[in-house]
């Protein structure tokens, strides 16, 4: 129907848009599909419900949308971000679910985005949720996402090796992350 056209067709405007972003910051290249293939992986293990799956899906491959808000040369930086550039930063999972405003049946897509910075004890951002309060999809988008950004390397940083990432998440585990999907995370993940 309408509302389904509605939605494809700005699901694939927003996915067009985060391809390009990929071939502005090559040390992006790649990473929305790896996100979304690890997540998909912990998703099924966990059981979620066929529409949990497709909003993680959909919001691993978008989670970084948001970053064609900030500024070029702030995402290129060799060096540690001034503290009002790394606000400019960690705007991007509000500027994401923004641009997912209003479009039909991708409201659990949205709130994945908004939320996939947040840490499972409350000291990520933007809101500071904790726990339960986190939707799930996010808490699963949280991990993936961390791990692939882990293991790649960034302008101002090298890769970490993934035994090390695995490792991260582990210590992670009740504080930045849920203990849950990390434990299932470290458990499926090899590191190659």
């Amino acid at each position: 129907g309408f509302r389904e056209n509605v939605r494809n067709f700005s699901l694939s405007i927003l996915t067009s848009l985060s391809g390009a972003l990929e071939l502005r910051f090559p040390f992006l290249s790649g990473h929305s599909n790896r996100v979304r293939d690890l997540s998909m992986r912990i998703g099924e293990r966990m059981g979620l419900a066929k529409t949990d799956l497709t909003a993680l899906r959909h919001a691993a491959e978008l989670h970084d949308v948001g970053i064609v808000g900030i500024p070029g040369n702030i995402l290129a930086k060799k060096r540690r971000l001034s503290e009002h550039e790394t606000e400019m930063v960690r705007k991007h999972p509000f500027l994401g679910s923004k641009m997912l405003e209003g479009v039909p049946g991708l409201d659990a897509t949205r709130r994945a985005i908004l939320e996939h910075h947040e840490h499972f004890d409350g000291s990520g951002y933007p809101y500071g949720l904790r726990g339960e309060d986190i939707s799930i999809p996010a808490r699963i988008l949280s991990i993936a996402e961390f791990y692939d950004s882990a293991v790649s390397t960034r302008p101002h940083r090298e890769a970490v090796p993934p035994e090390e990432a695995l490792r991260m998440i582990k210590d992670g585990a009740n504080t930045l992350f849920d203990p849950e999907v990390a434990q299932l995370f470290t458990a499926v993940t090899p590191p190659h």
